[in-house]
């Protein structure tokens, strides 16, 4: 699966990655950390983090928010205009239009035209966890996209999109590459971010 996710990464996503890496190495001895306890404090595996650094897989905007935190660096530093799209500055009311437990939750505040999706179990772990809101904005996506699909059945996926046809979509997720056909998708839209 690695060799398929890597051989779909754009040259950006590689040099995002490179960037990250030269990030680590400069701050990885300053703040004393292994990559088991920054897998632990990304809550990610420690083979993912080893993914990250090494480019085998595409930074997601939320990976790079934790990646931040987590080092202490401007996320610019990896992608520019990170934030772009999201004016955390004019908050208004967004819906949360699914919950995977089924419960109606009240709006979170962001920016207007994105949906939040709740997530009250670890179906999407390592990357979402129990309690966290996937935000998603409802507009057209792209391929390399990192994107959640709602299935008929309820499913969440969350993966980066590896391409569109008119009948199925194929997704790369950490641990697979899913075909999920067209006719069987309640909405299919971009990831911007991951709120508690």
């Amino acid at each position: 699966m690695v060799s398929e996710i890597t051989r779909n990464l754009t040259e950006e996503n590689k040099k995002e990655s490179n960037r990250l890496k030269a990030i680590w190495q400069s701050k990885q001895k300053e703040l004393e950390l292994t990559q088991v306890e920054a897998a632990e404090r990304l809550r990610t595996t420690q083979g993912f983090v080893g993914q990250c650094l090494n480019g085998h897989v595409a930074l997601s905007t939320n990976m790079i928010l934790r990646w931040a935190a987590l080092l202490e660096f401007d996320p610019e530093q990896i992608r520019k205009g990170v934030f772009q799209g999201v004016d955390v500055s004019t908050p208004t009311q967004i819906p949360v239009i699914f919950s995977t437990d089924g419960t109606l939750r009240t709006p979170i505040t962001l920016e207007e035209g994105l949906v939040a999706i709740h997530v009250e179990n670890n179906t999407l772990f390592p990357r979402v966890v129990k309690g966290e809101n996937v935000i998603a904005k409802k507009s057209p996506t792209k391929e390399g996209e990192e994107v959640i699909i709602r299935t008929h059945d309820n499913t969440l996926t969350l993966g980066f999109l590896k391409s569109k046809q008119k009948t199925q979509v194929k997704i790369n997720t950490p641990t697979k590459e899913l075909t999920i056909k067209d006719i069987d998708i309640d909405f299919m839209y971009p990831v911007k971010g991951i709120l508690k």
